[in-house]
């Protein structure tokens, strides 16, 4: 049977099969009160193409179409694409992704949506049910809420970050789970899965990409810091187990419409897989391997379909390959000046998206070098600016760069700190004066590729040119001279020292410009008494992510140091600031002295070890507690015991919350136990702190304690 066959008939037997399970389910199965869950895009931004089985070729997507077991979603360099699922799941696909969905089923659980990644970025937050995602390395899922996961087009590795919720990553060598703040990759199918923390340019990529994040990055930043003196969870070396199992037979809640007979298309019998790499395409491919695009297209059922991207895999030719001969990039027509200017018409940055809520940005007037070299006997400023207009309103602009030759991509550009960030000089007018491209780190000469890009209010990227970009060559390499950051107020504890438990939480606040921009601010502390720095606080996670509250004003709310270190601590604290060039600045240290060991998980306050007239038989139970998954409550259990023939008595009574939030806070309580049943000396009593999570699970934070009592203590009348 040849490949054509094969592939014709796979596609036969798969629309058989989901015909026929809904044949199977369709009578007893349905319940009539609760609708089935459907998919539909949201959101379509650039190039995204779906593959329907009706189809049998890739078409351009459609806004609010509904998406089916088996349809397949493919983005260009500048795509993006989001599905929300009708119990309000949302599921976002950045540029340069594969995604099949493969099923959503009832199960007594909840829904249960599966999900293949081939490659690129996937986001999911979940409000309902789990959903699990197949990729190459490994099965990741998320139950409970927000999940990233990424399959790298080079390696196949699978990474994944866990904002909120319960998340796992296994394969054929183990399975590992995950708390808010965690992170676990994988490369291949039998090495085991390594988990890590989140960074803050993970959490940075989180609000980028998914607008609805904002709501679990503050208290992130506090889990972040909770998590951060416990150890890493390890990969469990059983084979990972399916998040949910449906115990009765799946409900199909999504129909397929199969009409007609899908199309001829699939690759011939002797054709191979060929693994497509950076700077391919399909036409590069096609003089290649010596056919036509149309023949490409038509061996991998891709319709019109012209873009690929690195690491995925196409059907071609088992020949020689010819030798290959570049594809010119598409230069943008210059001026004869050193700078170049044009206009082009609205619209002209991206394709038009099919999506009536995403208005497309246009462009003109683009200023900068294009073409030109930068030798040993000239400046290295240039000046960079564009006019962007966008209905939806514009978040940022900035301009990007690369020097591999690559075309420079936003998410690629700000991970690697080559951009920057112009600002609104005048209406819809934005620029950067006497910018310089830092090459020091580079090997003379340079090429340098570069463009604009515009993230606007409603989360949509756009690029000017929209499949190009300029050309700069630097032959003598450049070296950044940085503006420094001001850093113009503070307020926070400075020369006091905490006495009261209540006061262990604080606000932070700074006021701080860079004229380069403002990527991140830290408040970085250390509790041994020497002066934080920054590379050292973010290895050893002393610090918080400040909060952007606008007008420059950053804050770091409701932050609990932990300085359970000595009875009296000096803790010193500044703040840091990396500015839109990726240079960091660190303000003037600040300090002051903990004097009730303050802490994270620790006891503040707790009876002496003995208890002897005339001391008080009420004492004071304070501790500070936090936990990732939220604190309920906190009680103290305790256990009285004598050398005597009365039985042994347990009890306990709760604390009340004086300070803090949901996840961290300060607990507290004036009680006496009462040991007036006990007339023999000595009488003992052990006690511990028990905090109960949101989950309704118990933990013992703090450790066992005991004291003795030799005086009976009874309750006040």
């Amino acid at each position: 049977m040849d490949k054509k066959t094969t592939f014709r008939l796979t596609l036969f037997l798969l629309v058989t099969a989901l015909v026929t399970v809904m044949c199977a389910t369709g009578g007893a199965n349905q319940n009539d009160d609760v609708p089935p869950l459907t998919a539909n895009l949201t959101e379509v931004s650039g190039e995204v193409k779906v593959l329907k089985q009706a189809d049998g070729a890739f078409k351009d997507a459609v806004l609010n179409s509904q998406i089916e077991e088996q349809d397949q979603l493919l983005t260009g360099e500048d795509g993006r694409a989001r599905m929300d699922l009708s119990n309000g799941t949302i599921i976002r696909l950045s540029p340069l992704s594969n995604f099949t969905l493969l099923g959503v089923v009832d199960t007594p659980d909840g829904p249960l949506t599966r999900l293949e990644l081939s490659i690129g970025r996937l986001w999911i937050i979940l409000k309902g049910g789990v959903v699990e995602v197949d990729t190459p390395s490994g099965l990741a899922s998320v139950r409970g809420s927000y999940l990233h996961v990424w399959v790298d087009p080079q390696t196949n590795e699978t990474k994944i970050t866990c904002l909120e919720g319960n998340c796992t990553l296994g394969n054929e060598g183990g399975t590992i789970a995950l708390v808010a703040g965690q992170t676990a990759s994988i490369k291949g199918s039998f090495a085991p899965p390594v988990a890590d923390k989140m960074t803050d340019e993970e959490v940075a990529d989180w609000l980028d990409e998914n607008p609805e994040a904002t709501l679990v990055v503050v208290p992130l930043t506090q889990t972040v810091e909770a998590n951060q003196d416990k150890p890493l969870p390890e990969s469990k070396t059983n084979t990972p187990t399916p998040t949910a199992t449906a115990t009765s037979t799946p409900t199909i809640t999504s129909t397929p419409t199969i009409t007609g007979t899908p199309a001829e298309c699939g690759p011939p019998d002797d054709w191979v897989l060929h693994t497509v790499r950076a700077g391919e395409t399909m036409e590069s491919l096609a003089a290649l391997y010596r056919v036509t695009v149309p023949e490409l297209q038509q061996a991998n059922c891709r319709g019109d379909l012209t873009f690929v991207t690195t690491g995925e895999k196409l059907y071609v030719p088992n020949v020689a390959t010819s030798t290959p001969t570049k594809t010119p990039t598409a230069t943008p027509e210059a001026t004869a000046t050193a700078n170049w200017t044009k206009t082009v018409a609205a619209g002209g940055s991206t394709a038009t998206p099919t999506t009536p809520s995403n208005s497309s940005t246009s462009f003109s007037n683009p200023v900068g070098p294009d073409n030109k070299s930068i030798p040993s006997d000239t400046t290295c400023e240039n000046s960079y600016r564009i006019v962007a207009t966008d209905s939806n309103g514009i978040s940022d602009v900035k301009m990007i760069y690369t020097f591999d030759g690559s075309l420079p991509m936003r998410d690629t550009a700000i991970s690697d700190g080559h951009y920057v960030l112009l600002t609104e000089i005048d209406t819809d007018l934005y620029s950067v004066s006497d910018y310089v491209i830092d090459t020091s780190s580079e090997t003379p000469p340079v090429n340098i590729r570069f463009r604009f890009t515009v993230l606007d209010n409603d989360g949509y990227v756009s690029y000017y040119p929209s499949s190009g970009a300029y050309d700069l060559t630097d032959t003598t390499g450049c070296v950044v001279v940085d503006t420094p950051t001001s850093f113009n107020s503070q307020t926070g504890p400075n020369g006091t020292t905490i006495t009261d438990p209540a006061f262990c939480p604080q606000t932070y606040q700074v006021d701080v410009t860079d004229p380069d921009g403002i990527v991140e601010v830290k408040l970085l502390y250390n509790v041994d008494g020497a002066d934080p720095s920054y590379a050292t606080a973010v290895s050893d996670g002393t610090y918080y992510l400040m909060s952007d509250q606008g007008g420059g004003v950053y804050e770091a709310s409701n932050v609990l140091i932990d300085s359970s270190v000595g009875s009296t601590d000096t803790i010193k604290y500044r703040y840091s600031v990396k500015d839109g060039l990726g240079n960091v600045m660190v303000s003037a240290v600040y300090t002051f002295t903990d004097s009730i060991d303050c802490g994270s998980t620790a006891v503040v306050s707790k009876p002496p070890s003995v208890l002897t007239s005339p001391e008080y038989c009420t004492q004071d139970y304070v501790i500070n507690v936090s936990d990732v998954d939220g604190i309920e409550l906190v009680e103290v259990h305790y256990t009285i015991s004598d050398t005597g023939p009365t039985a042994d008595a347990s009890s306990s009574f709760g604390l009340t919350r004086t300070a803090g939030d949901k996840f961290v806070g300060v607990y507290s309580a004036s009680e006496w136990i009462d040991t007036s049943a006990f007339t023999v000396p000595t009488i003992t009593v052990d006690y511990d702190f028990n905090a109960k999570d949101l989950l309704g699970n118990w933990t013992v934070v703090g450790g066992t304690f005991t004291f003795t009592d030799d005086q009976t203590c009874s309750p006040p009348p």
